[in-house]
């Protein structure tokens, strides 16, 4: 899925750098300062949550297979920008990951892009 995110990102004019643990996405963070980073939540070292708490102030959009309320709440809570849940299509994921850096351009907190996408926390769904 790594491969195929990538292959994606890059042809829709992302410039991509791939870790594979948790440990060496925060070294690649370190070293790139990324405007994005796509945080799957299931690493091998570091969990994507640890992860997320270590990086800061660098928007993050999960992406996991555990999709239950309370992934979706912590990673809320972590202040991240999106979640995505696999399966996903990988063709639309540059769209997406374009539409939630746009409204951060624009000047949208965290907390305003990730209400765009999934509504209110107190929004029963």
């Amino acid at each position: 899925m790594r491969i195929v995110c990538r292959v994606n990102l890059e042809a829709a004019g992302f410039e991509v750098i791939v870790a594979e643990t948790g440990s060496e996405a925060l070294a690649a963070c370190e070293r790139e300062r990324p405007d994005l980073v796509l945080l799957d939540v299931m690493l091998p070292d570091l969990g994507g949550f640890e992860v997320a708490e270590r990086l800061g102030d660098v928007p993050v959009v999960f992406i996991s297979a555990r999709a239950g309320l309370e992934d979706l709440e912590r990673g809320r809570l972590l202040g991240a920008i999106d979640y995505v849940t696999k399966p996903f299509d990988p063709i639309e994921l540059p769209n997406r990951l374009s539409e939630d850096l746009e409204l951060l351009r624009e000047g949208a907190s965290a907390g305003q892009v990730w209400q765009l996408r999934f509504g209110s926390p107190f929004d029963e769904h």
